[in-house]
């Protein structure tokens, strides 16, 4: 197992990579081929071996996809709802298009209000894939401090 070693040499701090079976090997080794140096002057001992490997990277990918059709029907439903009240205001000229005022304004209402429901379930899915991402980055971690845990000596 390779170790990285940082010490103190007066106000200098240096890194170097140690060969050895465990951390204790590794001080040992370290300490007598870096003559002058004491155990207070090393500040940490680094099991690179233990190196932990990120997984689950097709569900952080299907995360991000929901959060991104979340933000794409949000941004459909806002259009949705701007265009529902344009429409209301073009019921002036309903009688020239030769349609009731009222059909248009019925008409504007349902568009704002299935567009409102669009937009609202847009955050909840762009939430809910965030919500996914942060969950397997939470495992991503625990088995990162998992590893750390394991490679220290008991």
């Amino acid at each position: 197992m390779d170790f990285e070693v940082k010490y103190r040499v007066g106000s200098e701090i240096k890194t170097v990579v140690v060969a050895a079976g465990d951390e204790k090997a590794a001080g040992n080794v370290f300490n007598s081929s870096h003559q002058g140096v004491s155990a207070n002057d090393i500040i940490s001992v680094v099991n690179l071996s233990s190196a932990y490997r990120k997984d689950y990277g097709a569900a952080r990918f299907v995360g991000s996809v929901i959060s991104f059709v979340g933000w794409i029907v949000f941004l459909l439903g806002v259009v949705g709802v701007v265009g529902g009240f344009a429409g209301m205001g073009a019921g002036g000229f309903a009688r020239e298009l030769g349609v009731h005022p009222a059909i248009i304004t019925v008409v504007s209402g349902l568009i704002i209000m299935f567009s409102l429901l669009y937009a609202v379930l847009g955050l909840v899915f762009a939430a809910l894939g965030q919500h996914f991402r942060a969950t397997v980055d939470t495992a991503n971690y625990s088995g990162e401090m998992l590893a750390l845990m394991k490679s220290r000596p008991a």
